[in-house]
C-alpha cells in the first residue's frame, strides 16, 4: 500500500569543495543540522571531510526494539543510496559498484541513538546534489518505491566548486556554419598554478536554430565532476542555473547569449581540452543534477567572482560584422570580478580596442585594471600587467587569443560593461605590442601602469 507523501521543510547543507582531491568540506552556515521526520530525527556534521548521520526518536526515548538503519535518496523514500567510487583518491578513475549494505546498518533495543559515518572522498554520490533520509528498515530491492513505516524529515547536500583558477574560453557565435568558433569550440583546461585548486574554463553561446536549446559538453581526458553555470550574457554571477554533471553532458542554454562556465570539482592533473557543441536536442548522455538551492557564483582563488565573457570571432565568421564577430560586449561587477574574452586575429582585425561601455569625459572609455591574454592553448600567460586607460593590442600572431580582464568594484560604472571591438587605424589610446615591456612572459608588474610604446 503507497502512503501519502508527506512534506516538510529542507534543510540544506552545501559541502565546499576546496581543495580537489584533497578535500575540506565545511557546512555553511552551521555545523550541525537537525530535521525531524515522522517519529526519527536526523542530526548530520561534517567534519574533517567526514559526514555523520545520526539518528534518534522525536520524544528523546530509547528504541524499544532493533533493526536496521537506511539512508535513503529522493522525493519519495524508498531508495537506498546506491554508488561508491572504486578509487576515492581519483574518482574519475575509480569504478562505480552497487553495495547497498553500505548504507545499512544495526541498532539495538535500547540504543538512544544509531549513527554511521562515511567517508565524503569515498561516497560522492552522498554531496552530489540529493535529499537523505534516515528511515528504519531495507527496501527489497535498491528502490522499490515503497515509503517505509519510520523515516526522518530530509537533509539536502550538495557539492560546488568554491574556488579554481581561470583557464581559458570559447565561442559558439555563428551556430549556422560550421566552424571553430561558429557552432563548436574548444576551451584548454590546465592544471593550475596551485596544484590543489580546480580550473575554469568558460563558453559564449547565440542563439539560433542550431543552438537554440542545447550546448553539448565533453572533455577528451577523464576530469571527473564537474560544476556548469549557465546564465544569460548580462546576468549577474549568482543568476544562474548550476549543475553538478559528469561529461559529456548536454546542458540549456538561456537567451540570445549564453554564458557558461565549466569548472572541475578536483585539480586537473593534465591539460584537457574541454568541447562545446551547438545541439537542437537534448543528448542522453552523461549525468546532471541541477543545484536547487541558491545557486553558487563561480569564484576563483584570488578572489575574483567570473562576471561574464565575449568574443571577437572575426576570421571565421565571413563578413559577419555583428556582436561576437568584429565586436562585443561583457559585463563587469561592482566588487572583484573577472570577465573573459576570446579574440581571433586575422586580417580584417589586427587590432583589438578593450574599453568601458562609458565613454568618460573624454570620450575613450578609459578604466583601470589588470590585463593577462595568451594564445589559446597555452597553459600560461604571455602579457600580464595592469592597466589604467583604454587599450589596444596589436601584432599579434593570426590565432585565437584568450583575455582575461581583471578590475575592483568602480572601476566600471554600475550598469557599464567592458567592450571589445577591431579597429582599422589606432586611436589615440594606450597600445600594448607583442613582447613589449618588462611582462613579456608573464611577469607582473606592480606599477599600475603599462609599460608599452604608446
Amino acid at each position: 500500500m503507497k502512503m501519502k507523501r508527506r512534506f516538510f521543510p529542507l534543510v540544506f547543507l552545501s559541502l565546499f569543495m576546496t581543495s580537489g582531491v584533497q578535500a575540506a568540506w565545511n557546512l555553511i552556515p552551521e555545523n550541525e543540522f537537525t530535521t525531524g521526520g515522522n517519529v526519527l530525527v536526523l542530526k548530520t556534521t561534517i567534519e574533517n571531510n567526514q559526514v555523520t548521520f545520526r539518528v534518534e526518536k522525536q520524544d528523546g526515548s530509547a528504541f524499544q526494539t532493533g533493526g536496521i538503519m537506511t539512508i535513503r535518496a529522493g522525493d519519495y523514500y524508498g531508495c537506498v543510496a546506491n554508488l561508491k567510487y572504486g578509487n576515492p583518491q581519483n574518482p574519475a578513475e575509480g569504478s562505480i559498484s552497487y553495495d547497498g549494505n553500505e548504507y545499512a546498518w544495526s541498532f539495538k533495543s535500547g540504543d538512544k541513538f544509531t549513527s554511521k559515518k562515511f567517508d565524503l572522498l569515498q561516497y560522492r554520490e552522498l554531496g552530489a546534489n540529493k535529499t537523505w533520509y534516515a528511515a528504519v528498515g531495507k527496501p527489497s530491492t535498491p528502490c522499490d518505491n515503497n515509503a517505509p513505516l519510520y523515516y526522518s524529515g530530509p537533509v539536502y547536500l550538495s557539492e560546488t566548486a568554491s574556488t579554481a583558477e581561470f583557464q581559458g574560453a570559447g565561442s559558439l557565435i555563428k551556430p549556422d556554419s560550421s566552424c571553430y568558433g561558429c557552432d563548436k569550440d574548444d576551451a584548454e583546461m590546465h592544471p593550475a598554478t596551485t596544484p590543489t585548486i580546480a580550473s575554469t574554463v568558460v563558453f559564449q553561446t547565440r542563439n539560433s536554430s542550431k543552438c537554440e536549446k542545447y550546448v553539448a559538453i565533453s572533455a577528451n581526458k577523464a576530469i571527473g565532476d564537474v560544476v556548469i553555470s549557465v546564465k544569460k550574457w548580462d546576468a549577474s554571477p549568482s543568476d544562474n542555473h548550476s549543475y553538478l554533471a559528469k561529461l559529456p553532458v548536454t546542458v540549456p542554454v538561456i537567451g540570445d547569449f549564453s554564458t557558461i562556465a565549466v569548472s572541475s570539482m578536483n585539480p586537473v592533473l593534465k591539460s584537457t581540452a574541454i568541447s562545446a557543441v551547438c545541439t537542437a536536442s537534448e543528448k542522453n548522455t552523461g549525468v546532471k543534477n541541477e543545484v536547487q538551492s541558491t545557486p553558487v557564483e563561480t569564484t576563483f582563488a584570488n578572489g575574483y567572482t567570473w562576471a561574464g565573457n565575449g568574443s571577437v570571432i572575426s576570421g571565421n565568421t565571413g563578413g559577419c560584422t555583428t556582436f561576437g564577430c568584429t565586436k562585443d560586449e561583457a559585463i563587469a561587477l561592482d566588487k572583484a570580478a573577472l570577465t573573459a574574452f576570446q579574440w581571433q586575429v586575422s586580417d580584417r582585425c589586427k587590432t583589438l580596442n578593450i574599453r568601458s561601455s562609458d565613454p568618460g569625459d573624454d570620450g575613450k572609455g578609459h578604466f583601470s585594471g589588470r590585463l593577462k591574454y595568451k594564445v589559446w592553448s597555452s597553459p600560461t600567460w604571455t602579457y600580464d600587467s595592469y592597466f589604467s586607460s583604454a587599450q589596444n593590442i596589436t601584432n599579434l600572431s593570426k590565432t585565437y587569443y584568450v583575455f582575461a580582464i581583471e578590475t575592483m568594484g568602480g572601476a566600471i560604472p554600475s550598469g557599464k560593461s567592458i567592450k571589445a571591438s577591431c579597429v582599422t587605424s589606432t586611436p589615440s589610446q594606450s597600445q600594448i605590442t607583442a613582447g613589449c615591456g618588462p611582462t613579456a612572459g608573464g611577469s607582473l608588474v606592480t606599477d599600475p601602469q603599462v609599460v608599452c610604446p604608446h
